[in-house]
């Protein structure tokens, strides 16, 4: 099958709008979740207060006094206390 050269340019035509059609739609669903992510961090502010202090209070019980120590825990608390 062999196409003439009008044929060729809206056949690729076709194909740029199906991209850019699937583009935006990938790009508003995108912004949608970004939206309703931020409402809800909004909404919810007071309790991710809470569930974070909650959370490092936790850690606090797994610090290694070592100086030498390699854990997780011990490196981000040193760390949050240095800055």
């Amino acid at each position: 099958m062999n196409l003439n050269w009008s044929n060729r340019v809206i056949k690729y035509v076709l194909f740029i709008f199906n991209l850019l059609f699937v583009f935006s739609i990938l790009l508003s669903l995108i912004f949608i979740m970004e939206f309703s992510a931020g409402i809800a961090g909004y909404v919810l502010r007071d309790n991710t207060a809470s569930y974070l202090e909650k959370k490092l209070e936790d850690t606090m019980k797994k610090y290694d006094f070592n100086e030498n120590t390699t854990s997780a825990v011990t490196i981000m608390w040193d760390t949050i206390q240095s800055d």
